[in-house]
């Protein structure tokens, strides 16, 4: 296969006689192809919204789309490869962390068990499976955290959005507060009066993707995200109705981070009859005072 990278070549603006894929998608970037074959181009999306307008915005790093189009028709969207996001835990294996320095998955308390499931999943190999039972022993606060001491994400200073996938499987009689189900904490975020915030309504038994923006955290905009210790998922005990013991399963998938400041490539195999290829993505919106998108 032929390679080609291809960088600051990039049009923000498409060919003025080439169909728009589908209008759901208010933004496209002409991509530059010199020869068939293994192509990647280099972009830098807050470069490219200052130059549609839109400085403020914030990528919505799901809804990428690259549409090959011919004598000025589109086609259906393609596989392509993209490094502007960085993973944390693909769930592909059950990474612990038994100590305070050590990078992975850790447990609240011993309500909680893991493991590596093959299904569900929403990418690779696996998914990472928390089982929790509720008793008369279980802590006030209880749930799961990904460590983050040690590893390169210590720091999330530059980062502007956290994604990940959850699978949240619950009786419904078990639950009191839909809307207040899980809680989500940075610990150690500064700047802020409070560490943890309420989390998103959640579908059950199906996929949440959420798109977490990292600024404003909750009500407060200008939080200090310089030394993350961790990520938590957590869970109130006065949030649901058990009895002896009550079941709760979550499958987590992958946990990433995007900073749209840094310069990422995206890759496809360019074919010979096709004219152009178009990057069609879409912003994030959201509430101020709930900063998480969920579909």
């Amino acid at each position: 296969l032929l390679l080609s990278t291809l960088t600051g070549l990039q049009e923000t603006y498409a060919r003025i006689d080439d169909d728009w894929w589908n209008h759901q998608w208010p933004y496209r970037i002409l991509l530059q192809v010199n020869e068939a074959g293994t192509i990647t181009n280099e972009l830098n999306f807050s470069q490219e919204f200052a130059k549609l307008g839109i400085s403020n915005a914030l990528l919505d790093l799901r809804s990428l789309r690259l549409i090959p189009t011919t004598a000025g028709i589109p086609g259906d969207p393609i596989p392509f490869e993209e490094t502007f996001s960085q993973i944390i835990s693909d769930a592909d294996e059950l990474i612990l962390s038994t100590s305070y320095d050590e990078m992975g998955w850790g447990i609240l308390e011993e309500s909680t068990d893991f493991e590596i499931n093959s299904t569900p999943k929403t990418q690779g190999e696996g998914s990472l499976h928390a089982h929790i039972e509720i008793t008369d022993t279980t802590q006030h606060d209880f749930g799961f955290y990904y460590n983050l001491v040690g590893s390169p994400f210590f720091d999330l200073s530059d980062y502007d959005v956290l994604l990940y996938d959850i699978y949240p499987s619950i009786s419904e009689d078990l639950i009191n507060t839909k809307p207040e189900l899980v809680y989500f904490e940075f610990e150690g975020v500064k700047n802020c009066r409070d560490e943890f915030i309420n989390g998103p309504e959640l579908m059950m038994n199906n996929w949440n993707k959420i798109d977490f923006p990292l600024r404003p955290y909750g009500i407060c905009a200008g939080p200090d995200l310089s030394r993350i210790n961790k990520i938590k998922f957590f869970f109130k005990k006065d949030n649901f109705n058990y009895s002896d013991a009550a079941i709760m399963d979550f499958w987590m998938d992958y946990l990433r981070l995007y900073d749209q400041e840094a310069n990422g490539q995206i890759t496809w195999n360019a074919e010979e009859n096709v004219d152009a290829y178009y990057l069609y993505f879409d912003v994030l919106r959201y509430q101020y005072i709930l900063p998480l998108v969920f579909r």
